[in-house]
């Protein structure tokens, strides 16, 4: 498994803006996908699940059993990404999803859905990044149509195996092919940004400081 911890050194904002040098300028999920800790940092590789409209009673057997086949398969590292893709978005993460997802090495989860059980995974400290609280049960209201698949997650395309990033500014998807070059650029970009406050600290003034790094 390639070694993720380099990333973890970097920020959204730098990530985001070496993905938009690279000509990804569509990989930040959507601005209502929040983290509900402090201090989300988020390093992991994509595991991708896809939601949809679901109506009868029966649906909920069957999302249980995906639901659960999906969960003891993560691996350490993982991120499990959850696209609802529905008019009407459900609680479809808690605190027993979590627990389950944490003591299988999960980093944490994305969802543009909702989630509830919000205090106690605050208390966990696990990752999560959700578009809003809510409480209602998605049984029979919704099922799960795809495992480990491209999908739509927050308007942000998602491939299984994509690294995702997040910290307190936002959450972004690195798409596989553009990831080495984008840590690179980053360390870089970091290197450039340690420097520049470093001289906005010593006193100098904004326009000299740009001359020098060209970082604003």
């Amino acid at each position: 498994m390639k070694d993720l911890s380099p990333w973890r050194s970097l920020s959204s904002a730098i990530v985001s803006d070496m993905l938009d040098q690279v000509g990804r300028k569509a990989q930040l999920f959507d601005r209502a996908i929040r983290p509900i800790l402090d201090k989300p940092l988020l390093v992991g590789r994509a595991r991708t699940l896809q939601f949809g409209p679901g109506t009868a009673e029966g649906d909920r057997d069957d999302m249980l059993e995906a639901y659960f086949g999906f969960l003891d398969s993560l691996q350490e590292g993982d991120v499990p990404v959850i696209a609802c893709g529905l008019p009407n978005r459900y609680g479809i993460w808690g605190d027993v999803l979590s627990t389950a997802a944490q003591m299988r090495g999960a980093e944490g989860c994305v969802t543009d859905g909702f989630a509830r059980d919000i205090l106690q995974i605050k208390e966990m400290g696990f990752s999560l990044y959700c578009s809003s609280a809510g409480p209602q049960d998605p049984g029979g209201r919704a099922k799960i149509v795809a495992a480990d698949v491209a999908v739509s997650c927050g308007g942000t395309w998602v491939e299984p195996g994509d690294l995702i990033f997040g910290d307190f500014d936002g959450c972004l998807a690195v798409p596989q092919d553009v990831e080495e070059i984008t840590l690179s650029m980053g360390q870089a970009a970091l290197a450039k940004d340690e420097e520049t406050l470093a001289l906005v600290r010593s006193g100098k003034l904004l326009r000299e400081v740009y001359k020098v790094t060209g970082v604003f």
